[in-house]
């Protein structure tokens, strides 16, 4: 994309790619100064643009594949020693609090930062079923974009009318889909990983809290295609 005024989705997006490398490293070798590292990463990708707030979960996603954290903590729980760092899925989680701190002072920042200029829509204007309805539909607008790029636009008007058959479809294939790559995440992690990233790093963006009159943007999707084309 060449827009000069949105040259924080790329900052944004090269502060989290080098958090997610300083995470790898941190994962091999855990220390304190590693995951301050990966915290001063993420802080610079928030400060470049608040929609990566998800990171935190994308971690646990990575955990299990490919780092496969989760696998070694259940390998060394079996026989660890009484005195041994804990290592279980309530410890990954502990591990991260202090990332989710930040996503909390930073989404809420932005919130009302975005509520003082009038950007975010009141519930009264844009209904929740309209978000809702908007949002299912748009995670699949993004996927069809993605594979045949015709009739992008700098801005895409927001619907505020419900069309039921797309809303419904939507969500069926959005459920389906995450059901069958549930069913096979033990012999096949990576797709789960992926498709879960998509939808988790999506999620801040794809307009439950509605932030402009645009029903979607193609730049809102640098970080989470990355899950799509793993």
């Amino acid at each position: 994309m060449a827009w000069v005024t949105e040259r924080k989705d790329v900052l944004s997006t090269l502060f989290l790619l080098s958090a997610l490398h300083a995470y790898a490293i941190y994962a091999r070798r855990p220390s304190v100064g590693r995951y301050l590292i990966v915290v001063a990463c993420f802080v610079a990708s928030l400060m470049a643009k608040p929609m990566l707030v998800t990171f935190p979960l994308v971690l646990l996603l990575l955990d299990i594949w490919p780092l496969g954290r989760l696998r070694l903590c259940e390998r060394k729980d079996s026989a660890r020693q009484a005195d041994s760092p804990p290592s279980t899925w309530r410890w990954l989680v502990i591990e991260k609090l202090p990332l989710f701190i930040l996503v909390s002072a930073s989404s809420a920042v932005t919130y009302f930062a975005q509520r003082h200029v009038g950007a975010v829509a009141d519930l009264g204007s844009v209904g929740p079923m309209i978000r809702v309805a908007n949002a299912l539909v748009a995670y699949l607008a993004y996927l069809a974009k993605t594979v045949w790029p015709i009739g992008l636009s700098v801005f895409y008007p927001y619907t505020e009318t419900l069309r039921p058959w797309a809303t419904g479809g939507a969500l069926v294939l959005l459920v389906a889909v995450s059901l069958v790559i549930l069913r096979s995440i033990r012999a096949h992690p990576a797709p789960a990983v992926g498709w879960f990233w998509y939808l988790v790093t999506l999620l801040p963006v794809i307009g439950l809290v509605q932030v402009g009159n645009q029903g979607m943007a193609d730049r809102f999707t640098y970080a989470p295609l990355i899950g799509i084309f793993i």
